[in-house]
């Protein structure tokens, strides 16, 4: 049987997250301006067909599937309800990181090394499809590069700040 809240854990729930709920809404707003610019200005991307076909469909996802999800998992969240809670922190990890839970390094080392990875994909990929002669663009490097390496950068700090919960023999 499911324990109703009380008025004490309702009032903590909605200030513990109120920060974390208005930066999720700008975060929103943000996706919303950013893929409906990709979907509907022309020109906006400067890249080859491959890579604008790219950003065209992330922005069809992004407003699509990620926007509806984020808004979803915060309505539902504030009728205090832990699934939707834990959808919103898994779209928007950082609170948990921020919050020092495990969670949110879990979740943020799988990104940065799952980014890390992808963009030396990417970067790769680019020089074979330049090389080949596929594309006449390699200027995509550019973006990969320093993604990756930021990625890098912030694994390498996360793991470097963790505790370490090693038992020490004595």
């Amino acid at each position: 049987m499911k324990e109703k809240t009380t008025k004490n854990e309702e009032t903590m729930l909605q200030t513990e997250f109120k920060l974390a709920f208005i930066l999720s809404a700008i975060i929103v707003v943000l996706m919303v301006v950013a893929s409906v610019g990709g979907l509907f200005i022309n020109g906006i991307y400067h890249d080859n067909l491959l890579v604008t076909s790219g950003w065209y469909c992330n922005d069809l996802v992004t407003l699509l599937l990620a926007v509806p999800l984020l808004i979803l998992s915060l309505v539902l969240s504030k009728r205090d309800s832990q699934r939707p809670q834990l959808v919103w922190f898994g779209l928007l990890g950082g609170v948990w990181l921020w919050k020092r839970q495990p969670w949110g390094y879990v979740l943020t080392v799988i990104w940065n090394v799952k980014g890390a990875v992808y963009m030396t994909a990417l970067s790769a990929a680019t020089v074979g499809l330049f090389q080949a002669g596929v594309s006449e663009d390699i200027m995509q490097i550019a973006l990969w590069g320093p993604i990756g390496v930021g990625c890098l950068i912030s694994f390498i700090l996360l793991l470097s700040n963790m505790e370490s919960s090693e038992h020490k023999v004595q």
